[in-house]
Parts: structure tokens; sequence; C-alpha cells
């Protein structure tokens, strides 16, 4: 009987060994953590950066079941060789000391030149092979300010259109036929005509050739002096548009009264009398210097 006792007590032993086992392996091993530290300057989520500038982030990793082993920070999966705690090529950084239970610290570098998205991935990794990352994503690109006013569909028939008016007020988006420019001439931003050689043209209502096609452009008692620019935007340059910092940087030299030869596809850049710069993408084409036509735009403004 005692045998017998003693068989099932080391059964009873064994299981509950087993049991344990089973229950420390099922057990997941809490990875360190790892935080973003906000502050002046200081990039905690994805941003847009201009080309070239200075990208700042801190942070602090704290352990979890077992000490820090390794910091990494990379960029598009390189090793990023700016941060460099330890001196060149410390990166990975080799954490030691009170480093291996909480590690602060704060990477300073440069954002590419050339315009795209970046990742950069930072990671700790403790001496269970355990790891955590946290990525940000730095647009390279202008960073757009300023507000602007978007219009799209606008359409404007040419000299030969019998109802749409050829003459655009930029500003407020509106079409007026020639009469009724004449007593807004102060308003009127655009005059669009069909030239023998100039083609679908957009003129400002100072320009000569536009004179010779609206001849009553003469008597006005004030012909704004647009000023125009060709521009080789596409069609998604013009869509990316939110700011109106960079519709001044495409006006900047503007110094022509009109553009000609116009076709589907252009995008083309202005600045008012008023000092109000946009840009233009010609969305549809008809006519001719001897048919009646029209040309339907998109419009974004300087507010």
């Amino acid at each position: 009987m005692k045998k017998i006792s003693k068989f099932f007590s080391m059964l009873a032993f064994a299981a509950v060994a087993l049991l344990s086992s089973c229950s420390d392996d099922d057990d997941p091993k809490p990875a360190p953590s790892l935080e973003f530290i906000a502050g002046p300057g200081l990039t905690t989520g994805d941003v847009t950066l201009a080309p070239g500038s200075t990208l700042n982030v801190k942070w602090v990793a704290n352990k979890g079941d077992k000490d820090m082993e390794t910091f990494t920070v990379t960029r598009e999966g390189l090793i990023l060789p700016d941060y460099a705690p330890d001196g060149a090529n410390s990166n990975p950084f080799t954490l030691k000391g009170s480093n291996q239970n909480t590690y602060q610290d704060q990477l300073t570098t440069t954002v590419p030149t050339n315009p795209g998205v970046y990742a950069y991935v930072f990671t700790v990794t403790d001496k269970n092979g355990n790891s955590t990352s946290k990525t940000i994503k730095v647009t390279a690109g202008t960073v757009q300010t300023g507000e602007i006013s978007t219009f799209t569909a606008t359409i404007l028939g040419n000299e030969n259109h019998a109802t749409i008016g050829s003459f655009y007020d930029a500003e407020a988006n509106l079409v007026y036929t020639q009469a009724n420019a004449k007593t807004n001439a102060s308003l009127i931003d655009f005059v669009f005509y069909h030239g023998q050689t100039n083609g679908a043209s957009m003129a400002a209502p100072s320009n000569s050739d536009a004179a010779a096609v609206f001849t009553g452009l003469t008597t006005w008692s004030v012909r704004n002096a647009t000023k125009f620019k060709s521009t080789s935007l596409t069609q998604a340059d013009f869509n990316a548009v939110t700011g109106a910092n960079v519709l001044a940087d495409n006006a900047s030299g503007a110094t022509d009264t009109q553009v000609t030869n116009l076709a589907v596809g252009k995008v083309f850049a202005f600045t008012t009398v008023g000092g109000k710069s946009g840009l233009a993408y010609v969305k549809a084409l008809s006519g001719s210097a001897t048919a009646s036509g029209t040309i339907t735009i998109d419009v974004k403004i300087q507010k």
C-alpha cells in the first residue's frame, strides 16, 4: 500500500511540474516599452518637412521582462549613420549599465534633399530577443502654408461664342460678357481668345493681341496688366497644391501679358494686379479663330 501511495505522490508531483513548465512557456515575456517625447522642435509622429531641414526625435525606452540590450535607428531599412551614441558605427547601440533599465536619448538628423516619403524606424531589443519598434514617416517636400481658393470647371467662351463670356475675374471666379466686362473693367484679370497664330490664349486686358480681337478693349477705363507664365507642372502637381506659398513660388518671375497655344493638360501661372498669385489647369478646349469654342479651367488662387 505504501508503494502505491508513493507512486501516486510522485505522479502528482510530476503533473504539477509539467503544468508549471507549460505555464512558464506559454506566458508572454513583456517586451520593452518605447515612447516618443514631445517638446519644442521635437517630432513625435508623421510629419512633412522641407528637404534638407532638420528632424529632431527624443525617446524613452524601459525594460520589460529582461534588461534591454540594443537600440537601433534605421531609415528605409538601412542603418542611419547620424545615430551614433558611441561614435561612428555604434548603431545598433549596445546598452550598458543603467541604460539597460531605462534609455533616453535624442536623434538629430538631416532630412534628405530629394523629395519623397522616408520611414525612420526606432527599435529597442532586450536580452530575450523581444523588441518594440516605432516609426515616423517624414515627407520631404515643400511645407505648404497660406489659404487658397479653388475653383473647378470654370468655362469661358472665345470671341466667336454667342453666349458665354470671354472675360474672367479670377479672385471671384466670375465670367463676364464683353458688355458687362467693360462696366466692371477693374475686376477683369483674364481675356480668352483664339488667335490665328497664337491659338487658344489667355491674356491680360492690357495685352495688344487681345485688344486686336476685342476692339472694344481700347475704350475701357481700366485695363489690368495681369502677368502670366507657362509652367511644366502636371495635373497631379496642380492637384497637390494646397498652400498659397506654392502658388507664389510658381508664379514668381511671371512677366508675360499672355500665355498662348494652350492645350488640354497645360498648367499656367499668373499674378493679378492686386498681387494675388495662382495656377490654372486647362481641362477642356474647343473652337478656333474662326469657330465658336470654349475653354474649361480649374483655378487655384491666393486668398
